[in-house]
């Protein structure tokens, strides 16, 4: 029986998603990303709905791909970079309500060169604290280990990989010392 990487079978806290993460040495392992919509507005703002990108999320990438449905007065603002959709509501200030979440403080920005927001001025600045992080304040820093939700193993598994057997026993309760 070979390694569970089915991230359906796994749960993480809630605002992280399982994630498949590859590579090129050892053999691949579920760990929890953050969810790019988790919070209130999301990276969408108010009149948006967020949805990650399905596709994005079968290769196992770390990061997630978010995409925004706007309900009207809302319209769609699309900077054409990876995860720079934004629902926009003219006629509010960027800063009011304050987006960023988890104590973060907000900073408006005219000019337009960070992330947009449901202001007139456009765009906002998220300060964050402590060990949080994204662009409205969102993400805990680091990311927790994913759980196996249940793992159908038997105690005796075989782990194949790359062409290597090797064989792991569950032992509850046993310390082995070297």
């Amino acid at each position: 029986m070979g390694q569970d990487l089915n991230t359906s079978h796994y749960t993480c806290p809630t605002n992280y998603l399982p994630t498949v993460i590859p590579s090129f040495f050892t053999p691949p392992n579920v760990t929890c990303a953050p969810n790019p919509c988790y919070g209130a507005p999301g990276p969408c703002g108010q009149g948006g709905t967020c949805t990650v990108d399905p596709l994005i999320v079968s290769r196992g990438a770390t990061f997630f791909r978010t995409v925004c449905q706007c309900q009207a007065p809302a319209v769609l603002l699309d900077r054409g970079e990876f995860n720079s959709q934004f629902c926009f509501i003219n006629g509010t200030d960027s800063c009011n309500p304050n987006p960023c979440k988890n104590n973060g403080t907000c900073f408006a920005d005219p000019s337009g060169t960070r992330q947009p927001t449901t202001g007139s001025t456009g765009y906002f600045e998220c300060q964050c604290q402590g060990n949080w992080q994204g662009s409205t304040c969102e993400l805990a820093y680091p990311s927790p280990p994913a759980t196996l939700k249940s793992s159908g193993f038997s105690p005796l598994q075989r782990v194949h990989w790359l062409g290597i057997t090797t064989f792991s026993a569950l032992l509850a309760g046993l310390a082995l010392q070297i």
